[in-house]
């Protein structure tokens, strides 16, 4: 897949959990959930062979630094997870794409 490929995954991946992108620069896109009264923000680092999602910010969602462990209402890592599946998704539907459009196949 192309950086363009994986930055299009990754914009559908989001948007399908009602993340906004809010910035995208190559290699790099922020995205943002708003939900009712909770605001997350995320980076989002990406290649062909990587992608990495870090917290950027929050409001209502209780984050925190106590002893050197960072903790954060439980509901951002369920969003978390559900974006990162959903991304996953979108990557094989654009490599299962690509295969189709080329007449290949991994698969024996």
């Amino acid at each position: 897949l192309t950086d363009k490929t994986v930055a299009k995954s990754i914009r559908l991946g989001v948007a399908q959990r009602g993340w906004v992108v809010s910035r995208q620069d190559p290699g790099y896109m922020e995205a943002t959930l708003n939900l009712r009264s909770h605001v997350a923000r995320i980076g989002i680092t990406y290649d062909t062979m990587l992608i990495q999602i870090r917290y950027i910010d929050s409001t209502n969602l209780d984050f925190e630094v106590k002893k050197g462990v960072r903790r954060i209402h439980g509901n951002y890592l369920k969003w978390i997870n559900n974006v990162v599946h959903d991304i996953g998704l979108q990557l094989q539907s654009a490599e299962f794409d690509l295969e189709g459009a080329s007449g290949t196949s991994s698969q024996p």
